[in-house]
């Protein structure tokens, strides 16, 4: 057994012991592969591809993520585990020391994280719309960099108590210089909405998913995240998509019960779980 850095010359090598996943593990690989080649480390047995793993290097929460895939005829032999490995200590090396995995719900699965060290934190549902346009009554502004600190901090404090609840430190998320740059790159996703000069509602719409929906403490209970939502499903329905998703942590039952209420529907839920290297 080797482990290698990926090149792209095996992509259709890892296409190929893909066929056995789900659609939704193919098209995840593939995008991460895509995104994060650099960080993708493949597993050779007698000079076939056994396994692959990818880590997202530093996420803007400052948490990494990975995905892993090992070909069914090969799993068993101790391969999942020794990428894992290799994978942290990659993440290491970043100066991160918190991981995160996610998987739709499975026993198997489930033994073979747990067994490595790794804690369920939450359950997360990931949902879709297909519906109609919707009434929207607010009027948002798009996110500009000089918005920064403002929106970090509304965000921050937003998802305070969740982030506690669920066990996802840190709690509060500081302001930092590659949130700063990941927020200019994917800025025209977000939009604000603003009451007396001040910044009280956040949310991102971009492709076909809604995300970051955040409203101030103060402000919450008027209706304002069933704007921000319509208005990012009014947005991605500008751009052509026919269903538009969204994540949502099961234990926030007020989120679930609003994207519900709305006309999202459950297609999937998945276990998190998570680990200090």
């Amino acid at each position: 057994m080797e482990i290698i850095n990926y090149n792209d010359t095996m992509l259709p090598f890892i296409i190929d012991i893909l066929s056995s996943a789900s659609q939704y593990v193919k098209e995840d690989i593939i995008k991460n592969i895509k995104e994060f080649p650099q960080n993708a480390r493949v597993v050779k047995v007698d000079n076939h591809l056994a396994a692959i793993a990818i880590h997202t290097g530093i996420h803007k929460d400052k948490v990494a993520s990975f995905t892993l895939f090992v070909d069914t005829k090969y799993r068993g032999h101790g391969i999942g585990t020794s990428l894992i490995r290799a994978i942290f200590a990659d993440i290491r090396h970043l100066g991160i020391n918190q991981v995160i995995i996610d998987f739709e719900v499975d026993s198997d699965l489930e033994h073979f994280v747990v067994d490595r060290g790794m804690t369920l934190k939450f359950q997360s549902s990931f949902m879709g719309y297909t519906g109609e346009r919707l009434e929207n009554h607010l009027v948002f502004r798009p996110y500009e960099d000089n918005m920064y600190k403002e929106v970090y901090r509304l965000k921050s404090k937003a998802f305070y108590d969740l982030r506690r609840s669920i066990g996802i430190k840190p709690y509060f998320v500081h302001p930092s210089e590659s949130s700063r740059k990941y927020m200019e790159l994917h800025k025209e996703g977000y939009y604000v909405l603003k009451d007396k000069g001040k910044i009280i509602a956040l949310g991102y719409a971009s492709g076909n998913e809604i995300d970051d929906i955040a409203v101030a403490k103060e402000y919450r209970g008027q209706g304002i995240g069933r704007e921000l939502v319509s208005y990012g499903i009014n947005k991605l329905r500008r751009g052509g998509n026919h269903e538009i998703t969204l994540w949502v942590v099961q234990s926030d039952v007020n989120a679930v019960s609003l994207y519900k209420s709305i006309g999202f529907t459950i297609k999937r839920t998945h276990q998190v779980f998570s680990i200090e290297i």
